[in-house]
């Protein structure tokens, strides 16, 4: 069985005086993983609880420059956009939606279903 999460909101507050950024996000915490592997050379702390905000948890990453800080935004907008499905991989996304509202199969759907053998039974050679 597989759980399936999608990034409700952030935000990032940057601390010139620091040399920090605070990461404020809302949704599934297992993206702070994600974010500490897809950019190992930034300092990240610890992730926690947001105060302030219920369903928000978050990290500050020290020296960010806007190069990094653009890079985050763009990995952060795919989390929002896309679903990030919990199974026995390491990170599987869901890029589309397989079904169309109103009912019917989506571009993606189609295809999906198309390479499938489920019209034809399986046969092992």
């Amino acid at each position: 069985m597989f759980t399936c999460h999608q990034l409700n909101k952030y935000e990032y507050k940057i601390y010139e005086n620091k040399n920090q950024t605070l990461l404020m996000l809302s949704g599934y915490e297992g993206y702070y993983q994600i974010l500490t592997e897809a950019f190992q050379t930034l300092g990240f702390s610890v992730r926690f609880e947001d105060r302030f905000r219920p369903n928000y948890w978050d990290t500050y990453v020290n020296t960010v420059n806007e190069d990094t800080l653009q890079k985050i935004h763009c990995l952060l907008k795919i989390f929002k956009n896309h679903v990030f499905i919990e199974d026995a991989l390491d990170q599987t996304f869901a890029l589309d939606h397989h079904s169309q509202v109103g009912g019917g199969r989506s571009e993606i759907g189609e295809l999906v279903y198309n390479s499938k053998p489920y019209k034809n039974p399986f046969t092992p050679t």
